[in-house]
């Protein structure tokens, strides 16, 4: 069925997501250390503009409804590895980290979801063991368009 080996992964994307979030970070301990450690023009200036300092805030909210995940798709030697991580959630609840490792026969399809106004991207991995079908989601919003696409022609090429 698979005949070559592919490999996606997250990785990139994922690091320039980490970025942001701690230049976020920094400039709303600057702007909260100015409130608290200045008195006069910068204090009432950020204190009649709160709305604006705060705004940036929906950045974050929005990337979280996404997730933070790491996603990895590997088929090698005729064994799919799937993972996907909440790395902000997963070492706290074991639930937001979801592996699958069977052999690539055992794969009858792959399918793609989109939730929250297409913020959210999922792969819906299906297996069938011992003559049951198994789902199993895994977040993939991470992904740049590129990856997805490459990932799109890859199942496609492949028949799923």
């Amino acid at each position: 069925m698979y005949k070559k080996s592919f490999s996606i992964s997250s990785k990139n994307r994922y690091h320039k997501l980490i970025f942001l979030y701690l230049i976020l970070t920094f400039f709303f301990i600057v702007i909260f250390s100015f409130i608290l450690f200045t008195n006069g023009t910068i204090n009432s200036f950020i204190s009649e503009y709160l709305i604006l300092f705060l705004l940036p805030l929906f950045i974050p909210f929005l990337l979280s409804i996404k997730g933070l995940y790491f996603f990895s798709y590997d088929i090698n030697n005729g064994v799919l590895n799937v993972e996907s991580n909440c790395k902000a959630i997963s070492p706290f609840f074991t639930s937001f980290k979801k592996e699958l490792t069977i052999p690539v026969d055992y794969l009858t399809k792959v399918e793609f979801d989109d939730e929250f106004f297409g913020l959210r991207k999922e792969v819906i991995v299906s297996y069938s063991r011992k003559n049951k079908i198994f789902k199993r989601k895994f977040n993939i919003s991470t992904l740049s368009k590129n990856e997805l696409k490459s990932f799109h022609e890859y199942l496609k090429n492949n028949n799923h």
